[in-house]
């Protein structure tokens, strides 16, 4: 018997590069936001799909499946106007609203599975209630299959999608130092301590 296999999300990336993009992409050179530190949830997510199938003369009525559909959830810590020199999520989100970017996921620094999809970008929340760390969510649609990838550097691709892979082989490379989050409103003392992480593709 197969020993149990568990993934978990660690030091992990959700990088951004505008369409048409140029491949290979470069983590160090995302095009528009390479971030890390404001994100809390990130999942492609699939949505099943079924088409109603009438009765004949001899059969009866039926539902069959057809292709699903593929959206990106994101979910994170909104980071308006932050002062440290570094890109802004919520920022990225609202000037980018509507509009198709390339996303690229890494759970895992280095790991073997990987993903790169073509989304349909929409803003995010501004601000919230009193007194509490202020988030977001967001709900990017896919054009099509996302590429995802598994296996060693440079993995293999599953199956051909819209993630503008030209190759069978994972098409980002390089190392990206994501900055420590920022949380709006927080003191300080209140501030997570999280240092710079360093991520490989």
């Amino acid at each position: 018997m197969a020993a149990t296999h568990v993934m978990t999300v660690t030091n992990g990336v959700v990088a951004f590069y505008d369409v048409p993009a140029a491949y290979p992409l470069d983590l160090a050179t995302a095009d528009t936001l390479c971030c890390c530190a404001q994100v809390t949830t990130a999942a492609i997510v699939a949505t099943d799909n079924t088409t109603d199938v009438p009765a004949t003369f001899c059969t009866p009525a039926s539902t069959r499946a057809v292709a699903s559909s593929f959206s990106l959830n994101v979910e994170g810590i909104q980071d308006w106007g932050r002062g440290d020199g570094e890109k802004s999520f919520s920022e990225f989100l609202f000037e980018n609203d509507g509009g198709q970017v390339l996303a690229v996921l890494l759970p895992e620094s280095g790991g073997e599975v990987k993903a790169v999809a073509e989304v349909s970008v929409k803003s995010g929340d501004f601000l919230g209630p009193a007194g509490e760390t202020l988030v977001f969510t967001g709900e990017f649609g896919c054009n099509g299959y996302p590429d995802i990838f598994v296996g060693p550097s440079p993995g293999t691709l599953l199956r051909k999608g819209q993630g503008g892979s030209t190759t069978a082989a994972f098409p980002v490379t390089g190392t990206v130092t994501c900055p420590a989050p920022v949380i709006l409103g927080a003191t300080e003392a209140e501030a997570p301590k999280q240092t710079k992480q360093t991520v490989d593709a």
